[in-house]
C-alpha cells in the first residue's frame, strides 16, 4: 500500500537504544551526543517511545564522523535484542521458514519505522527484498542499519553464515567499502536506484528450528493492534489494517470498512484522497501481500486461500491474481 503519511516518519525508540549502546561500545558519551541533536536517550527507552527519523538522522551523521567508520550502521545487527521489535521479533522468530520470516518484516515494517516500505519479488531462482525510502533524509546509515538488522536477525534465527547472493546500494561507495563485503559475504554494488538484498529461494524454504505457528500468528495479531494504535491519523494505514482483521471474514465492502471506522463512505473516500491513495488501491495491495503469503503456507488449499481474501470464489481469485503477478495462484505455488 502506498505509505504516504502526513506527519513525520518515526521509528521504534528501542533502535534508538541499540544506536546508543553501539556508539557506546566506541567509548564515546551517547548520551551528549543524543541531547546535542535534541533526543533524551531514556524517553527513547520508554515502552511505546516513537523517535523522529529526521533526529536519527543527526545521530548517524555525528557518530560516522565521531568514529571516522563509514560502515557504521551494518553494526547495528549486534546490538539488536530478541524483543527489541516488540510482537514483530517474536513472530520473526517463530517463522516456519525465513521466506516467512521475511514477509512477515514487509507486512509489520511499520511496527519499526514509517520511514520505510519493504517489497518482496519473486524470480525463477531468487528473491529480492528491496527497501523503498519514504523520508528526505539522506543518512545513509540508516538504510544500511535496515539491511543490516534484516540479514542479522536471518544469521540468528538461521545459520550465521547465511548470506545473500548479492546486495544493492543506494550510497555512493564508501571509504570502507571492504567492510561491507565482508559483512554481507557477497558482492555489494553502491549507487544503485534502491537498497536491496536478493536470496536464493532453496535457502529461504527450509525449515526454521524455532518454527512456532500458532506463537507467530498469535504475534501477528499483537502487530496488528499495534498498527491499529498507531494509525489513529492515518486513514489509509486504518484501512489497511482494518482489512487484515476483516478480510478473513469474507466479502468486505468499502461502505462496510467505512462503517467499522466509524464514518460514512464518502468522508472515506475524501480522507484517503487527501493522502493520495483510496479504497480500492488499499484492498488490491493488501490481497496481494496476504496471498502471497498464504500461497506460501502449502497445507492451505487454494479454496481456503481464496476465502481468506474475501473472494466470492476461487475464479475470481485466480484472476486477480494473475493480472497482480502474470501468474495464476496454482502456477506461483508450484514456482
Amino acid at each position: 500500500m502506498d505509505k504516504t503519511k502526513t506527519a513525520k516518519p518515526t521509528s521504534i525508540g528501542t533502535f534508538c537504544v541499540a544506536i546508543a549502546r553501539l556508539i557506546e561500545s566506541y567509548g564515546i558519551d551517547a548520551r551528549k551526543m543524543f541531547t546535542q541533536a535534541g533526543l533524551d536517550i531514556d524517553l527513547a527507552g520508554q515502552s511505546g517511545a516513537r523517535v523522529p527519523i529526521d533526529k536519527i538522522a543527526v545521530i548517524w551523521t555525528a557518530a560516522v564522523k565521531e568514529t571516522d567508520n563509514s560502515a557504521l550502521g551494518l553494526e547495528i545487527s549486534k546490538f539488536i535484542e530478541p524483543t527489541s521489535y516488540y510482537s514483530l521479533s517474536i513472530s520473526v522468530w517463530a517463522s516456519n521458514n525465513l521466506l516467512e520470516a521475511l514477509e512477515r518484516f514487509v507486512r509489520f515494517v511499520s511496527v519499526v519505522t514509517d520511514g520505510i516500505e519493504l517489497v518482496l519479488e519473486e524470480f525463477d531462482e531468487y528473491i529480492e527484498l528491496q527497501v523503498i525510502n519514504h523520508t528526505p533524509e539522506r543518512a545513509f546509515e540508516g538504510l544500511d542499519a535496515c539491511l543490516s538488522t534484516i540479514l542479522g536477525t536471518c544469521r540468528e534465527v538461521s545459520n550465521p553464515n547465511f548470506s545473500p547472493i548479492n546486495v544493492e546500494m543506494e550510497r555512493p561507495t564508501p571509504k570502507d567499502a571492504d567492510k561491507f563485503t565482508t559483512f554481507f559475504r557477497a558482492p555489494v554494488n553502491f549507487g544503485a536506484e534502491r537498497s536491496s538484498m536478493r536470496f536464493r529461494t532453496i535457502d529461504l524454504k527450509r525449515k526454521l528450528p524455532h518454527a512456532n505457528e500458532d506463537l507467530a500468528k498469535h504475534n501477528d495479531n499483537m502487530s496488528i493492534s499495534y498498527l491499529a494504535e498507531r494509525s489513529k491519523h492515518c486513514w489509509g494505514t486504518k484501512v489497511y489494517v482494518a482489512l487484515l482483521q476483516l478480510l478473513p471474514e469474507g466479502a468486505v465492502s468499502e461502505r462496510y470498512v467505512a462503517e467499522k471506522l466509524g464514518v460514512g463512505k464518502e468522508n472515506l473516500r475524501r480522507y484517503l484522497r487527501k493522502e493520495a491513495t483510496n479504497y480500492r488501491q488499499i484492498l488490491n495491495d493488501t490481497r496481494k501481500q496476504l496471498a502471497i503469503h498464504y500461497l506460501h503456507q502449502k497445507q492451505l488449499p487454494l479454496t481456503e486461500v481464496s476465502y481468506l481474501l474475501g473472494f466470492s470464489d476461487s475464479s475470481n481469485f485466480s484472476r486477480a491474481f494473475k493480472q497482480w503477478t502474470g501468474l495464476t495462484p496454482g502456477e506461483y505455488r508450484r514456482h
